[in-house]
């Protein structure tokens, strides 16, 4: 399996070698656009339930986002040509993950919906990654991904629960 993924990844070919801060560089895009959508959500929410939680969730992915940034930046710099294959790039692309939504064109309902799903991408994308790290080091960092879109996606089920 690592293998298969690998030599999709490029390995062997012109394509750079996957390495573990790609994934960390991608899920601190994913908090940062979580953190934005949250913000706007909250900003729209009527319901004092809705806002409440929109902002807590957008301060717990502003905290995400900064913890593994600190993470990054304690990891021993690679050089500048490092950088993501372009394989896991479009892979990451087609998850689509909180793009092509207006925050005012939606009612409450329709966008905790649409956070849902967003955070199922999330966790979809994390563990697809994790899957090609053996290490349980390298696991453990991304398992720690899923657990906060695990726990995001639980808090608005409950929120749309109320609906």
């Amino acid at each position: 399996m690592l293998g298969d993924f690998l030599k999709k990844m490029g390995k062997g070919t012109d394509e750079p070698e996957l390495h573990m801060r790609h994934v960390f560089q991608l899920a601190v895009y994913v908090e940062a656009k979580g953190a934005e959508f949250y913000t706007k959500l909250a900003e729209k929410a009527v319901s004092p339930a809705v806002k409440d939680l929109c902002e807590r969730l957008a301060q717990d992915e502003l905290e995400h986002k900064n913890v593994f940034t600190a993470k990054l930046m304690s990891w021993k710099q690679l050089p500048e040509d490092i950088r993501p294959p372009e394989k896991l790039m479009r892979e990451f692309a087609g998850f689509k993950m909180f793009t092509g939504v207006d925050v005012n064109a939606m009612e409450e309902k329709e966008l905790i919906e649409y956070a849902i799903r967003q955070e199922e991408k999330s966790f979809a994308f994390y563990s697809r990654m994790r899957l090609h790290f053996p290490s349980a080091w390298k696991q453990m960092h991304i398992e720690e991904l899923m657990l906060a879109e695990r726990t995001h996606k639980t808090e608005l089920e409950a929120l749309l629960a109320r609906f």
